[in-house]
């Protein structure tokens, strides 16, 4: 699913970039959100994913896979949001950005 690349990560998105946001819900599955540049979001109580319009909380693999599309698409950075420290190391390298 995905290739073994090296994301950022980061606190907040910066307005230029493609956040996915990701935690691990109630049931224990990765999830997250991908967050568009300069995307109005409504800022999430702790352990959830930001929530508004157009936004699919989806598998963490998935979010992440389509947090990687939107960014090549968009021709915009992508950053990584995980407050939680949820990231898998399969997925690749996580560095503070």
């Amino acid at each position: 699913m995905l290739g073994q690349g090296v994301f950022g990560r980061r606190e907040r998105a910066l307005p230029i970039e493609v956040a996915v946001h990701i935690t691990e819900d109630d049931a224990g599955a990765l999830v997250g959100v991908v967050v568009p540049p300069g995307g109005q979001v409504a800022q999430p109580e702790a352990g959830d994913l930001p929530s508004g319009p157009g936004l699919v909380r989806r598998p963490a693999a998935l979010a992440i896979n389509d947090g990687i599309r939107k960014a090549q698409a968009l021709q915009a950075p992508l950053v990584i949001v995980d407050p939680y420290g949820v990231w898998q190391d399969e997925w690749g390298e996580l560095r503070g950005h």
